[in-house]
C-alpha cells in the first residue's frame, strides 16, 4: 500500500482531534461534532456547515445540499450519504440540546474559523490538517475497506469515476486491480 500518511488522516487520528475539539468549554460540543460530520459525510466544508435540523433524516441519512454555486432559477441539487448511527444520534441530540429551529444551520460557524480551528487542533497533533482532508482521507478509509471504487464515487458526489480513481494510488496492487475489475465488471454487465 502506498505509504501517503501526510495526505490523510487515521479514523484514530480524526477522534483525536474531535477529542481535542470537545475541550473548549463554549464551543466543545460544536467543533466536536462538526469535526466528526466533516469526515463521515465526506462532505465538503460548505456542505456541513449547511446541514440542517431537517437534514438529518430519519432514514439514518444525511442530505447534502451539493450545488456549490446556484445560477439563478437553477434547482437546489442534494445527495443523501449514511453516518454512523451513533453520529446519527450525537446529531439528532445536539440538535434537541441546542434547540436548533427547522431551517437553522448545525454548526454557526464559518469556513475561514473552521480553517483557523482545524490548523490549530492539526498543531496539536502534529499535523497540516484543513477540511478537505477529511473529505479525502474518509474516501481512502472507505476505499481500503471495500475495494468499492463506484460507492466510493456516489459518496463523494462525484459526476465522474475519473475524479475518484485518483484515491486508487493508496490501494496496493492487488486491491487496486480488483476495484478496477469490479468496477468494469459494472459497466460491462
Amino acid at each position: 500500500m502506498t505509504n501517503l500518511k501526510e495526505g490523510y488522516l487515521t479514523e484514530a487520528e480524526v477522534f483525536t482531534l474531535s477529542q481535542l475539539a470537545r475541550q473548549h468549554p463554549e464551543t466543545g460540543a460544536r467543533d466536536g461534532l462538526l469535526i466528526l460530520a466533516l469526515y463521515y459525510t465526506a462532505a465538503r466544508v460548505s456542505e456541513v456547515l449547511a446541514i440542517k435540523p431537517e437534514d438529518v433524516l430519519p432514514s439514518g441519512n444525511i442530505k447534502l445540499n451539493w450545488q456549490k454555486h446556484k445560477p439563478k432559477g437553477a434547482q437546489e441539487r442534494f445527495r443523501e450519504v449514511g453516518v454512523p448511527a451513533w453520529l446519527h444520534e450525537e446529531l439528532r441530540k445536539y440538535a434537541v440540546e441546542k434547540k436548533l429551529k427547522p431551517g437553522s444551520h448545525y454548526f454557526d460557524i464559518s469556513r475561514i474559523a473552521v480553517w483557523q480551528l482545524l490548523d490549530k487542533l492539526g498543531r496539536k497533533i502534529s499535523r497540516k490538517v484543513h477540511p478537505h482532508l477529511f473529505r479525502h482521507s474518509r474516501a481512502i478509509s472507505v476505499l481500503q475497506k471495500t475495494n468499492n471504487l463506484k460507492y466510493v464515487q456516489l459518496m463523494l458526489g462525484h459526476t465522474s469515476i475519473q475524479s475518484t480513481m485518483i484515491y486508487l494510488n493508496y490501494l496496493d496492487s492487488q486491491n487496486a486491480a480488483t476495484a478496477i475489475k469490479a468496477l468494469n465488471e459494472k459497466r460491462i454487465g
